[in-house]
């Protein structure tokens, strides 16, 4: 890298992001149409809250360079800064539609419905992702995730378990599988995941709950009230102990 390159970039990690335009705008008077140039230009400005700007430079970007990914979720970015959501949702199709096997783009597309709360439109494309890469762990639990939301709790507990059998050490996995299990009805499997979470973390104190309702469901009532005592045992609002040493006498 140019020395002088160099200089700017470590400008820009130091958020003295002034110096670093300087330097970047000097770089792009000899090269107008350089994307990564106009990217970094766009980048500083946006770090400065200066999103008019950076909309300006991300956007002569795509002109230089339409294959250039960044731009599109730099821009969808701003967008979202600005609380409209439907115009970054519209850069990232668009720019998906130009780029169609770019998953980065996708998963960023994918995000953005999620967080409008358009699950269903987000269940394609994150399907779409996992077509071209089966082994998108992020697409993969974000899918899992968005059918828990649709109230789908046997595709959530599959995605989850395909996503267990690379990652089996994570106690908020197990977490969470187990709570697709319980709303699917599935106690037997609830229950063991549920117990997987406490094994890798003793102080996942939800997973202590969980367990007790459902034994509570399945009538064991003995450790249920077992596994509600460990609750207790966490720093719970004054509010829920209340309600669980109530249920806890009633069960004994």
């Amino acid at each position: 890298m140019d020395e002088k390159m160099q200089k700017a970039v470590e400008h820009f990690n130091n958020e003295d992001y002034d110096s670093a335009l300087e330097i970047f705008e000097e770089f792009l008077k000899k090269e107008p149409r350089n994307a990564g140039l106009l990217n970094n230009i766009g980048t500083a400005y946006f770090k400065k809250g200066n999103l008019d700007k950076a909309t300006e430079y991300y956007m002569s970007g795509i002109q230089a360079d339409p294959k250039l990914k960044q731009l599109y979720k730099n821009l969808s970015d701003i967008y979202v800064q600005k609380n409209d959501v439907l115009s970054a949702i519209g850069v990232l199709q668009e720019a998906v539609a130009f780029i169609p096997e770019e998953n980065y783009l996708r998963y960023a597309l994918a995000q953005l419905f999620i967080k409008d709360s358009r699950f269903d439109i987000a269940v394609d494309e994150l399907d779409k992702i996992l077509e071209i890469n089966p082994d998108d762990l992020d697409a993969r639990y974000d899918l899992a995730q968005v059918y828990y939301e649709l109230g789908v709790y046997d595709s959530a507990a599959l995605n989850y378990e395909i996503i267990l059998e690379k990652i089996d050490n994570s106690a908020d996995l197990y977490f969470h599988t187990g709570c697709a299990y319980q709303d699917n009805d599935e106690i037997d499997k609830a229950i063991s995941n549920f117990l997987k979470a406490i094994n890798i973390n003793e102080a996942y104190y939800l997973a202590y709950k969980k367990l007790a309702l459902c034994f509570l469901a399945r009538g064991e009532n003995q450790d249920a009230v077992e596994y509600f005592e460990d609750y207790l045992k966490f720093e719970i609002s004054d509010k829920e102990k209340e309600n669980i040493e109530k249920v806890i006498a009633r069960l004994k």
